[in-house]
């Protein structure tokens, strides 16, 4: 989920229920963590022109299921994520491929 400064609406970070796995200890009460918190500070991002292949390239790079789609100026657009790339290659025969290597590529552990 990205979240964004409440006056400019600029992308602040992202807040996956990961990064909230990953910093609640086990005596933290969920309720007394601020979402700024344990939010990702800095997400991986595209603009809206990206091509579809360097877009899955920067996922599987940063080893990510989403990745934010933000204008000139920062501020979220939309969200590409693993589901859209497996129907855009359904749709294309140039893409067969790719939806093995995307979900291969991005979901494996990192080092």
């Amino acid at each position: 989920m990205p979240l964004c400064e409440r006056r400019s609406a600029l992308l602040l970070g992202v807040l996956t229920d990961r990064d909230v796995a990953m910093f609640l200890t086990p005596d933290a009460k969920p309720s007394s963590v601020l979402a700024q918190e344990a939010l990702h500070r800095d997400p991986v991002t595209c603009r809206p022109e990206l091509d579809v292949s360097e877009a899955t390239r920067a996922m599987e790079s940063a080893q990510v299921r989403r990745i934010l789609v933000v204008d000139g100026d920062g501020k979220p657009v939309g969200v590409i994520a693993h589901a859209d790339l497996a129907l855009r290659a359904r749709q294309r025969k140039d893409l067969e491929r790719e939806p093995p290597l995307i979900m291969g590529e991005t979901a494996r552990p990192s080092a």
